[in-house]
Formats: C-alpha cells, structure tokens, sequence
C-alpha cells in the first residue's frame, strides 16, 4: 500500500524530491519530500464492509516561507484524494480519503525544515467486476443510478470508484411462510451514498429517500411483473458513507413455494372398475 501511495506522490509531484520510510531521511536529506506512515487498521465490527486504515504523510519542506508548504500540500491532495491507487507490489486497489491536517506545523532549526502532517484514511477497492448474485441489488442499483445520475456500487466498493456514488448491499434477510404456495421474503438494505462535498451527500440522500417513500416499490425485473414493496426507511446522515452506511432500507416480496416432486410418466390400469 505504501509503495502505491509513493508512486502516485512521485509520478504526479515533479517538485517532490523523494517519497521515504520513516527511518530513511536525515537532515542532508534535500528538500521537499514526504515520509509516509502506517497508522492502524480500524477496528470494523459489525454491520460494515472492507476495512479504513490510516496513513499519515509528513511533508518536510525547506524554512523559508510556508506558502510552498501550503502548495506542497494541495498537491498532495489532489493526487490522493478519492483517487483509485493501484499496488502492484502488494496486489492492492484502494482510495485515500483526506481527513486533515494534524496538529499544527511544526518547525525544525536543526534540520532546517518546515513539517506538516496529513492524514488520509485509506478504503480498499475490490479488484473484480461489479456484478452481483443478488437481485434486489441489481434492481436497487438501478433504480438509484436512474434517479440520481451517479455511479451505483453492488455488494462492495469497486476498482473503477468514482465520485460522487453510491452502494447497495444486503444485510439481512428474512423467510416466512404465508401458506402451503406462498412465501414472504423481507430484506434489511444498506445504501452508502459518497461525495467529497457534504452537502451533496445530503440532497442525494433526501432525493433517494423521498423518491422511495412516494413510490413505495422498486421493479425487481424488467421482463416480468416483480415488485419489491417498501417497509421503512432510516437515515444516519453521521453513519460512515464507506464502510457503514446512511440508510438502512426494508423491502418485502410475496414469492412462490418452488416444490420439486416425482413426475408422472403414465398410468396405467387393467380396465376393469370395482
């Protein structure tokens, strides 16, 4: 991951000198250049997908003013910032997050540096195509990609991320049986909705929600005649947008029994009744 992430800095930074582990520079070390470190995983438990870890990049540039700092550190954004990384070391996909500067600036007379701290959280991609198995995925994905107009995730965050986006995936699912033909099968949903802007995470969420509540039911299948029906929506606007979610959605359906019996080839009879 790390060596993914200096490639990028190197690759789009021309005024970077060099990208190091921590142990690596000194203070013949020519400046500018960055120091990356590896923070910890974060402890994903529960209802959550792929993991966030935290990187943090060291920016050291030489004590003259901070303005070159400042434009250091734009750069460095936007290379990383919901940019798709690829590893080709570690065989990984990700996309960084920035989440700000830490602490404040420091200044360093010994090594006659000016240093600031960026943190980024780091969000693994799957490497595989975006299908999925789950219908009700399928058909939600589609429904939001129409109605919004932005990219629709299925099941996990995917090698082409882009934002803004979303994602749908099933949480839970429950089977109960309504007689001898028909069963009623409810789905517990979780749509994440991504956008570097706040704001815009707000309207695609309440456009999404409305728009659900007015319809009641999304189309399962365009070649026949399948609805789900909604149950509730719920929305956390604070829930995290990568690996929790903000709206946690319950639909139903009535479906048919599938039985599978001894099939009948022929009858047969002497002729005679009693």
């Amino acid at each position: 991951m790390r060596a993914g992430i200096r490639k990028a800095l190197i690759e789009n930074i021309p005024k970077l000198k060099d990208c190091y582990e921590p142990t690596v520079p000194n203070k013949k070390t020519i400046k500018p250049y960055a120091v990356i470190v590896q923070g910890e995983d974060a402890d994903n438990e529960g209802d959550v997908i792929g993991f966030r870890r935290i990187i943090n990049i060291w920016l050291y540039e030489k004590r003259t003013t901070f303005n070159k700092l400042d434009e250091l550190t734009k750069e460095v954004i936007e290379t990383l910032d919901f940019k798709t990384i690829t590893d080709n070391t570690s065989n990984e996909v990700f996309t960084c997050i920035y989440e700000g500067a830490v602490g404040q600036d420091v200044i360093d007379e010994e090594w006659e540096a000016i240093i600031r701290c960026l943190r980024f959280s780091v969000i693994a991609l799957d490497d595989k195509d975006d299908i999925t198995s789950d219908r009700w995925v399928e058909a939600l994905s589609k429904y939001t990609k129409d109605l919004l107009e932005i990219e629709s995730y299925k099941d996990n965050w995917k090698k082409n991320f882009i934002a803004p986006c979303c994602l749908w995936r099933t949480t839970n699912i429950e089977n109960k049986r309504i007689n001898y033909h028909l069963i009623e099968i409810t789905k517990t949903m979780k749509c994440h909705v991504v956008s570097k802007n706040k704001d815009e995470i707000i309207k695609l969420l309440e456009a999404l929600e409305t728009k659900l509540i007015i319809d009641k039911r999304v189309r399962l299948r365009e070649d026949k005649n399948m609805y789900l029906t909604l149950v509730s929506v719920v929305e956390d606007r604070e829930s995290d947008m990568f690996t929790t979610g903000q709206l946690t959605v319950i639909f139903k359906m009535i479906g048919k029994i599938k039985r599978e019996g001894p099939i009948m080839n022929a009858i047969y009879n002497s002729g005679n009744l009693r």
